[in-house]
């Protein structure tokens, strides 16, 4: 089922996300910055819509820039939350190790002894 919903946009023409497209997101994705522009913000947006953005943020993206687009941005990200970087992994078919944030996902903090 859930397969179905993403193979759908597979064949759509891809567009540029404009700022005018940045109106229609969640507003909760962008409470602690003023302006943010697609052409200089293009991979903090990508993040924010993965990690905090609705079905409907997230089908907005993949009509726009399409799922080859987000996994491009998605691959050079240097964070991206462990179940973020899982789902985008499964939905794209893509290894995990091919992400810049897999490798560089932090060890556990040990605990500092004084």
């Amino acid at each position: 089922m859930i397969w179905s919903i993403f193979d759908t946009f597979k064949h759509i023409q891809l567009i540029h996300m404009t700022d005018s497209d940045l109106n229609q997101l969640s507003p909760h994705l962008f409470w602690d910055v003023e302006q943010v522009s697609w052409d200089t913000h293009s991979a903090f947006l990508v993040q924010r819509i993965l990690e905090y953005g609705s079905l409907e943020d997230f089908r907005l993206l993949r009509l726009k820039i399409g799922l080859d687009g987000i996994v491009e941005i998605a691959k050079q990200l240097r964070s991206l939350e462990r179940k973020t970087l899982n789902f985008i992994s499964v939905i794209a078919n893509c290894p995990l190790n091919e992400f810049r944030c897999y490798s560089s996902i932090p060890s556990p903090m040990s605990s500092i002894d004084f």
